[in-house]
């Protein structure tokens, strides 16, 4: 039988992984970390359990016991640990010749039996957390019936503990003496989640089996551990509870946002508190802040009464459901926004926020619908001015808009008064409308008249009325609304209709036969079956071509487009006969250049002949487009060959007054510049062969020295030529009387010849000479109403008073004849 010693200890075996290891305890004495663990009140019992287990479970299948825990880790002959038939509470592990290992809980003592000749071990794993300490304590007996006496010895064996793969402990030598309640205890520091604990014989074999006896054995946390477990527990406590507060400072109120969940965490961590000094002090203040989140929570009570009464109000009915009433105003809006404001619970200031949210939407409708009718009545007066006018472009849309936009009003005050300046525009929109009529009327009228000759409409339309005359007095008289005068116009505006229409089959008749004409005059004999003329040329396609286009009779136009397109065939076919030409014009071209490319500059052998050639075959050439590329690159070798030989200018007679200077050069030059009396100025247009320069600025008169400077491409001055300054002709024509033999007159400057013409009748001869004119007359003014008139022209044959223009032209008011001292023109 075990003592009472072991039947009093009671162990729970579970195994947790453990890491690391303390020094080693005496077992001959427990440490006062033990003393002080098994002296904790019963509540540490619960907060500081065995980890150990020695529970022996009942299969389910079999009704036998298992050792749950406890698992058979060494030993070659042994099977896993199995069960034990009958009610035995022992676990046996077995090998052919028998039980062999055994372990049994009677009386909540474990018994390990070691059998003669066989070392074993046993395993359990535990549950544990990485960094904290823990201790192994178990109290050893040994059975009684090893050894003689009072006297006898311990079987040479001893019992281990391991910790995970740490080095074996010997917990107690067997050979040590007599075994009389040995204990001790051991202590390590978990490095896992998971920690295996092994228990072994170890040494030489004993030959008889013997039992060993574990009381109390347990791994519980350190006394040590506990202790820091217990400061780690107050210091969540006391942070969990400053938390409750602003600042986290219980001196102070509780927070905003707090909520009961986090009290009751508070709480609870509280009640883990062990220092009753503590947990007093914690609990006051937890209390605090009870006391705190119930007014709180009284006080949102009341916000959110109040606020929902204030968004209930803004509706009809109280029913936030509905329409707001007729009479909410912004500052009601305002108001139950501002008691909102003060709900804390988001849930419900949701809710409200939702309802107050639907109330400003409506108030904006409704003054959005105010402010929309406002400004459209406004916008039918000038100046949005309800009080003055309407504008110019008021139409019934825009009243019927206006009128849509106040019935939608709710307001009566504000809509009778929108409704009094609609009215007034409604009253001046049909009296401008009967004006409008009154003028449509008028123009429509005269429209339809202007389309006939003395503006009869009982007689011909005029000679050169046009379909867009008839389309525009037809849109005037579609602006006349009354029926009555709309339809004697409409009478009137289809006779000018029909009269156009037959105007224009005879047009087509007439644009038939000019088609005709000019497709016929292609070809030679006008014969559209034979040969096209050698003078015709694309021109005269075009121009028959238009002529066809003028057709409209469609049988017509295609019998011409056929007759034209044989023309058209015919000058292709030509075209094509003219290649030759073409590709000795592009050879002799390309010959003028590098390699016979273009973009290169001119051979070396290249002279003014070989350019002239190619100017010969260039022009030639009757494809407009290749003949002015051709032509580009002719000019380019003109230009290179021009280069070599500098440059020259000409400059055109300049006359006060003229706007350009101009003229012509050769060579290479590229830009130009003028010197006015010393002071140069730049500009001009100077391109093939000729340039001119705007002077009309510089008001040059006779004696100004003027130069022209011409510049080559490296912007140098390659030659200057002086310009004369010409004053512009003046002259004068001495009266003349019936009877008198000559008509005489002066001139200041280049005149070659003058003419005479009397009554339309022209005249050549007379004598020009040293600024005096005499030129007979007697035999061609012969009466005093005769019409006579002097011409000066220079030696190009052009009026002297009218340089831009050619021929003979009357030269003006300052010299005309006199006869008999009347003028005459």
């Amino acid at each position: 039988m075990l003592n009472n010693k072991m039947k009093k200890a009671a162990s729970i075996v579970a195994v947790v992984a453990l890491l690391g290891t303390s020094v080693t305890t005496p077992l001959g004495a427990l440490t006062a970390k033990a003393a002080e663990s098994q002296s904790q009140p019963s509540t540490l019992a619960v907060l500081n359990p065995n980890l150990l287990s020695q529970d022996l479970s009942i299969s389910a299948t079999n009704n036998k016991k298992l050792a749950a825990n406890w698992n058979l880790t060494s030993g070659a002959d042994y099977t896993t640990l199995g069960y034990e038939t009958g009610s035995s509470s022992r676990v046996r592990a077995t090998d052919a010749s028998g039980t062999l290992f055994q372990i049994s809980n009677v009386n909540g003592v474990m018994q390990t039996t070691f059998k003669a000749g066989k070392n074993a071990s046993v395993s359990q794993t535990i549950n544990t957390e990485i960094g904290k300490e823990y201790t192994y304590t178990s109290l050893f007996y040994l059975d009684q019936s090893v050894g003689p006496g009072p006297t006898r010895t311990m079987v040479n064996r001893n019992i281990t503990l391991q910790i995970n793969d740490l080095a074996p402990r010997t917990l107690i030598g067997l050979n040590q003496g007599i075994l009389n309640g040995y204990e001790g205890t051991f202590s390590f520091v978990a490095t896992s989640t998971k920690t295996n604990i092994t228990l072994a014989s170890t040494g030489t074999a004993s030959t008889r089996d013997y039992k060993v006896f574990q009381a109390t054995q347990s791994i519980t946390k350190s006394a040590n551990q506990m202790q820091q477990d217990a400061i780690a527990q107050a210091q969540k406590a006391q942070e969990a509870v400053n938390n409750l507060f602003s600042g986290s400072d219980p001196a102070n109120d509780i927070k905003a946002g707090l909520t009961q969940e986090e009290i009751n965490a508070a709480q609870e961590l509280i009640n883990d508190v062990t220092d009753s000094s503590l947990q007093t002090k914690l609990q006051s203040s937890l209390n605090k802040a009870q006391q705190q989140l119930i007014a709180r929570d009284n006080a949102e009570k009341e916000a959110q009464e109040k606020a929902r009464e204030a968004v209930n109000n803004l509706f009809e009915n109280k029913d936030p459901n509905g329409n707001i009433t007729g009479v909410v105003t912004q500052g009601d809006i305002d108001k139950a926004q501002n008691l909102v404001n003060q709900v804390t619970n988001e849930t419900e200031k949701v809710a409200l926020q939702k309802d107050l949210d639907n109330a400003k939407k409506q108030l904006t409708e409704r003054m959005d619908a105010e402010n929309k009718a406002q400004e459209a009545v406004n916008n039918l007066f000038e100046n949005k001015d309800p009080h003055g006018d309407i504008t110019g472009n008021v139409t019934q849309e825009d009243i019927d808009a206006a009128q849509d936009l106040v019935n939608e009003l709710t307001d009566a005050t504000k809509k009778a008064e929108l409704q009094t300046a609609l009215d007034d525009a409604k009253q001046q929109l049909t009296d401008r409308i009967e004006a409008a009529e009154k003028e449509a009327q008028d123009k429509a009228n005269e429209a339809v008249n202007n389309l006939f000759e003395n503006n009869d409409p009982n007689g011909d339309i005029t000679g050169n009325l046009t379909q867009d005359d008839l389309d525009k007095a037809q849109d005037l008289v579609n602006k006349v609304t009354d029926e009555t005068k709309k339809a004697e116009l409409q009478k009137d505006l289809d006779k000018a209709k029909q009269q156009l229409t037959d105007r224009k089959e005879a047009a087509e008749q007439e644009a038939q036969e000019k088609a005709r004409e000019a497709v016929n005059n292609l070809f030679e004999n006008n014969d559209p079956n034979g040969n096209i003329s050698e003078s015709m040329t694309q021109e005269d396609i075009d121009k028959a071509e238009d002529l066809i286009n003028k057709v409209t009779d469609e049988t017509s136009k295609e019998a011409l487009q056929s007759d034209l397109d044989k023309a058209k065939q015919q000058l292709v076919d030509r075209t094509n006969a003219e290649k030759e030409a073409e590709d000795a014009a592009k050879a002799s071209v390309s010959d003028l250049f590098l390699n016979n490319d273009p973009t290169k500059d001119i051979k070396t052998t290249t002279n003014q002949a070989a350019v002239n050639a190619a100017q010969d075959k260039v022009n030639a050439v009757t494809d407009p487009a290749l003949k002015a590329t051709l032509q580009k690159q002719v000019d380019k070798a003109q230009a290179q060959v021009s280069a070599r030989v500098g440059i020259t200018g000409a400059i055109t007679k300049y006359t006060v007054g003229d706007m350009y200077i101009t003229g012509t050069y050769t060579g290479p030059a590229t830009a130009l510049s003028v010197d006015v009396n010393g002071k140069r100025y730049y500009g001009g247009d100077i391109a093939n062969g000729t340039f001119k320069f705007y002077v009309a600025d510089k008001n040059l008169k006779a004696g100004d020295v003027v130069i022209v400077n011409f510049y080559d491409s490296s912007k140098q001055i390659r030659t200057s030529v002086q310009v004369q300054v010409y004053e512009p002709l003046k002259v004068t024509v001495a009266d003349y009387k019936i009877g008198d033999g000559y008509l005489t007159g002066t001139y200041n400057n280049n005149v070659a010849k003058v003419g005479l013409v009397v009554d339309g009748t022209k005249y050549w001869g007379g004598t020009v000479a040293n600024g005096t004119v005499r030129f007979y007359a007697a035999d061609k003014i012969r009466t005093a109403d005769a019409e006579a008139i002097m011409n000066f022209y220079d030696e190009n044959n052009t009026d002297g008073l009218h340089p831009n223009d050619e021929g003979q032209y009357f030269i003006g008011n300052s010299v005309a004849t006199w006869l008999n001292s009347v003028s005459h023109y």
